[in-house]
């Protein structure tokens, strides 16, 4: 399929706002049948459909009682043409428009968090959905005794105005003659200075932040997007990115900028069978196609010139761009390698930069054949570590619209060619902030650069490095994800998961292994299993060679000690919607023990995957009141080696550390509802008995704002250690910590309270980790009377319970206390903290 138009004039005016693009388009005569967009194999919108199926939606969405202009509408549409339509018209009608993907119906599996925290914070007058999702809405409701089911998301949902997609066409079918806007010169959707979208970031490095997106901005952002890809009227752009944000979003807008047609599909199709990709660039002679960096070498697995009857034509192809920083040179030479006898060029490959907070596009490495500054292939970009640039710093005459720099984070300084930094992007393509957060919108949005007035600049907490002639960039890394060595030095974690992968390829999942820290000296590496490899789910020795590789790999090709190394399912590691690894996810799922472990493996200085090293006695205690989580400590009591076995127990021991897990994750604390700082409790300023030997023992903490001492303790008998955690728990209640926990309850601690405790200890008998775990409900003062109880020993594997509550103090210091008790003449029995 090829569209050209010798009436195509190239000095076209730009339009102030996209959706003013449509009309104009739709009444030239050559675009009166020319597809817009088209969902694979299905559906057709020509301009001059859509421009009246939009004009006619919007007037209908206004029609509803509930809505006005400048009202919030929640789009829950299914990917296809009907939520095209559905964006488009929104902006038509003046209304904010919140794109999210719907979750399940059946809010199994607490997969509501997001669509509770999107109600919460942008406060929709309507949401708009297909009419069977209504329904099950409506199920779910009416089922409201049901248990099972969170009670703020019913009041959320009850509380909202539904509109059904279908409603909106049928009403719009019936008032096809009443054209508002198609004839009229007068347009009254959204301007350039209104915020028409909040567009979810992605949830990458912590949770997803609403970002306010204006019409004049997403206008300038897809402008200047289509004249960096040189898109127009003959272009066929295929894309099958989620549409509810980022570069899927935006690839719809810069269809109706560009005139071009744009060819759908959604992820889940692709995911299931990736050649349905080059299928549609075939077919349709596409011109362009963006995709996340992790495509290329999942066709190359799954989806080759070998796994289909379709023939592959990808001649056409002028802009292959590549999204999803890191770009690793390599997977794209082995990528053109195997699909240039079938058309590809290396010409066309066009690593590219962006983010949300920037309306999606910023820059990109790859300059058109008529450019002077152009590249003639790949092939000529500079490498920096393995990677390919995904941007070129602006050049003089475009400087006066948008500027790059690489700036020293702590000096706010420019840095020089070669150094890394963070980087720091001015546009008009700047989104206006974050929605209800204006001190991190200002921490974010409003950059200054030291000695340089007048310009703000948006923080994109990426970090790059600037380096050739051409000025090059290339994005290293997330600042919040770098891992920090014990010599200092400090490492992407993306290079760790690329050797980590590359050890065992044949067993492992590419682009579905973690790396991060859970202590100060441990690196941790969490990879999935395919899923095809049964056979080695029950093979003990082929898990651990597999371990072990991943470590001697790591150490190998990057020169960094992995201390532990854990094996889970597929579709364990949490990703987002557009692919990228939550490592913050990650690394708290796998400390709180909610991964399906297949296999994991610890490893010391001197050993090669021996049991679990430590040797502790672990009680994880959470205290939870019925409406709010207002403290939670976990103690930890450090015992002697020499334990004998206590009695045996038929009961049951869970083999995971308890873990009360929410939706919130190490995100920015703005967006977790509570203070960023810490009380700073010291316990041997007071006198408590036989305390008077507490040492204040600090666990580092990547985020210094929060001066929370974490407390060591050496005790000679019970009574020293009972003493000294009376006064411990004294000094939280003086300190009123409950009061900083919990702000909207300023109870007293003497409540009605549900204690968990889980208690891991080493059993010299058998040289095995064992636990017990004890729930206690209890309405008197949460300092009880007598504060050690006897425990028995009962059976679990509690290998991963140390590292949980080493991760965690990390996370949050206020939640972790470390004791160390001798125990001399307690050796049958071992002792358990009770809060």
């Amino acid at each position: 399929m090829k569209y050209e138009y010798e009436n195509y004039d190239p000095s076209f005016p730009d339009q102030p706002v996209v959706d003013q693009y449509l009309p104009v388009w739709s009444r030239l005569p050559a675009f009166g049948s020319k597809p817009a967009f088209i969902w694979a194999h299905d559906t057709i919108l020509t301009y001059s459909q859509l421009n009246a199926s939009v004009d006619h939606i919007s007037s209908h969405l206004l029609t509803t009682p509930t809505l006005q202009r400048g009202d919030t509408l929640l789009l829950l549409s299914s990917p296809g043409l009907h939520f095209v339509e559905l964006i488009f018209a929104s902006q038509r009608a003046g209304l904010l428009s919140v794109p999210i993907v719907p979750p399940h119906p059946s809010f199994a599996n607490e997969n509501y968090h997001h669509l509770l925290r999107v109600i919460s914070q942008t406060k929709p007058k309507a949401a708009v959905a297909h009419s069977s999702y209504i329904s099950c809405i409506q199920r779910y409701l009416s089922d409201h005794n049901n248990i099972n089911h969170n009670l703020n998301l019913i009041r959320a949902l009850q509380t909202m105005n539904w509109i059904s997609i279908e409603d909106i066409k049928h009403g719009a079918n019936n008032n096809k003659n009443n054209d508002k806007f198609g004839g009229s010169l007068t347009y009254n959707g959204c301007r350039e200075n209104d915020v028409y979208l909040v567009q979810y970031t992605s949830g990458a490095t912590g949770i997803p932040k609403p970002v306010l997106v204006t019409a004049g901005s997403a206008a300038h952002n897809v402008r200047a997007a289509r004249r960096v890809y040189d898109l127009h009227p003959n272009s066929v752009i295929v894309s099958w990115l989620p549409q509810y944000h980022d570069a899927g979003l935006m690839f719809l807008l810069l269809t109706i900028v560009s005139g071009a047609t744009c060819v759908l599909t959604s992820p889940t199709s692709f995911i299931k069978r990736p050649r349905l990709w080059l299928e549609l660039i075939s077919e349709f002679k596409a011109t362009c196609t963006p995709v996340p960096s992790f495509t290329l070498p999942l066709v190359l697995k799954r989806g080759g010139v070998d796994k289909g009857v379709s023939p592959i034509n990808l001649s056409h192809l002028r802009n292959l761009i590549l999204i999803n920083e890191p770009i690793y040179r390599d997977c794209v030479e082995e990528f053109v390698g195997v699909f240039g006898p079938f058309g590809l060029s290396s010409c066309a490959v066009s690593p590219s930069y962006g983010l949300a907070e920037n309306c999606t596009f910023v820059s990109s490495a790859w300059r058109s054949e008529s450019d002077a500054y152009s590249s003639s292939s790949f092939h000529d970009f500079p490498t920096h570590n393995k990677l390919l640039p995904v941007a070129r710093l602006c050049r003089k005459e475009e400087q006066e619209d948008m500027e790059i720099v690489v700036v020293n984070e702590e000096t706010h300084e420019p840095v020089e060619d070669g150094v890394e930094g963070e980087i720091w992007v001015s546009s008009p393509s700047n989104a206006s902030g974050y929605l209800g957060h204006p001190s991190l919108t200002r921490e974010v949005f409003h950059g200054r650069l030291r000695n340089m007035v007048g310009r703000c600049f948006l923080r994109t907490r990426d970090t790059g490095i600037v380096k050739g002639e051409g000025r090059y960039l290339f994005v290293t890394g997330r600042c919040e994800d770098i891992i920090k060595l014990q010599n200092g030095e400090k490492i992407h974690p993306h290079y760790i998961e690329s050797a980590a992968y590359n050890s065992c390829t044949k067993f492992l999942r590419g682009g579905c292994v973690a790396a991060f820290k859970v202590s100060e000296t441990v690196v941790a590496v969490v990879a999935e299993l395919q899923r095809t490899e049964k056979e080695i789910m029950v093979d003990n020795e082929v898990l651990g060679s597999v371990c072990n590789g991943i470590k001697e790999s790591v150490l190998k090709k990057e020169n960094v000690q992995v201390g532990w190394v854990v094996l889970v399912k597929s579709e364990s590691v949490p990703k987002t919607t557009s692919g990228k690894l939550q490592r913050w996810l990650a690394k708290e799922k796998i400390l709180g023990g909610k991964m399906k472990v297949v296999m994991e493996m610890k490893f010391g200085d001197d050993d090669a995957g021996n049991p679990e090293p430590w040797h502790s006695v672990l009680a994880l205690c959470h205290l939870q009141c019925p409406s709010s989580l207002f403290l939670c400590v976990a103690v930890v009591l450090m015992v002697d080696n020499c334990i004998d076995s206590g009695d045996e127990d038929d009961s049951n021991g869970s083999e995971e550390p308890y873990t009360d897990e929410g939706d919130s994750g190490p995100a920015d604390s703005e967006y977790q509802g509570c203070d960023s700082g810490g009380c700073n409790v010291d316990a041997s300023t007071e006198d408590h008995g036989n305390s008077g030997n507490i040492m204040g023992e600090q666990f580092s903490r990547p985020d210094p704002v929060n001066d929370f001492v974490l407390l060591s303790a050496e005790f000679t008998g019970v009574e020293d250690a009972y003493a000294s955690y009376v006064g411990y728990a004294k000094g939280l209640r003086e300190k009123k910590h409950y009061e900083r926990v919990d702000r909207k309850r300023t109870h007293k601690p003497e409540t009605k309270t549900t204690y968990n405790a889980k208690l891991v200890f080493l059993d010299k008998s058998c040289g095995k980790w064992q636990t017990e775990e004890l729930v206690e409900e209890h309405n008197h003062n949460l300092r009880p009377q007598r504060s050690l109880m006897q425990s028995r020993i009962v059976k679990g594997d509690a290998a991963a319970a140390i590292s949980y509550l080493k991760g965690k103090a990390e996370l949050d210091p206020m939640a972790v206390v470390q004791y160390t008790y001798c125990a001399e003449k307690h050796n049958n029995k071992l002792l358990e903290g009770q809060g």
